[in-house]
């Protein structure tokens, strides 16, 4: 009997968040809320708040399986032989692809978890494997991997905030941009 409950704590949870992220997708995260939820999925929001605590930790689940899966999309599309500047620019590619995909759920969501390294952030740690590629490579000194993925790391964020807020016009347009963009900032990395 208690496994049946337990297995039904799991698949009222899964379908919580599925509801959730259903909204956020067609209305916007800022329409999520208890009520919405239990409508969608025919529960009272009691029932919501007995499996989760509040709201937010609804929102960090979501932002947490959203950005793991961000990661390891993103990791598959890194090169091990490819340059600093050539695996910088997949990752642009892959965040221009996700928001393309999401123009109804708002980025922050997405990619709002931090580049603080004591946070666990799978967009630090995607940041350290390419920086870790790097070095490898001779591109940069080991040394140097920590302050240089701070500031790669809140890059790749806030490029993908700032698509998210000023659409850009077309998809060449875009990646020209991006490779502006990266060029500015890798050259200070690469210049030690």
């Amino acid at each position: 009997m208690a496994k049946r409950c337990q297995e039904n704590d799991a698949e009222i949870r899964k379908m919580i968040l599925d509801a959730a992220e259903r909204i956020g997708e067609e209305q916007g995260i800022d329409k999520i809320t208890a009520r919405r939820i239990s409508n969608s999925i025919g529960y009272s929001t009691g029932v919501i708040y007995y499996h989760f605590q509040n709201k937010q930790e609804i929102m960090d689940l979501l932002s947490r399986n959203r950005n793991n899966d961000i990661n390891e999309t993103i990791q598959k599309s890194i090169d091990r032989n490819g340059t600093l500047r050539e695996n910088s620019l997949r990752v642009m590619e892959c965040i221009y692809q996700l928001v393309a995909s999401n123009r109804n759920t708002d980025v922050r969501l997405l990619m709002e978890s931090s580049c603080d390294p004591e946070q666990g952030s799978p967009w630090m740690e995607l940041t350290r494997y390419i920086l870790n590629i790097a070095v490898e490579k001779g591109e940069i000194p080991s040394e140097e991997t920590e302050n240089i993925a701070f500031c790669l790391c809140s890059f790749f964020v806030g490029y993908g905030l700032m698509l998210s807020k000023n659409w850009p016009q077309d998809k060449t347009a875009a990646e020209r941009q991006a490779g502006h963009i990266a060029d500015d900032l890798l050259h200070g990395f690469l210049q030690h």
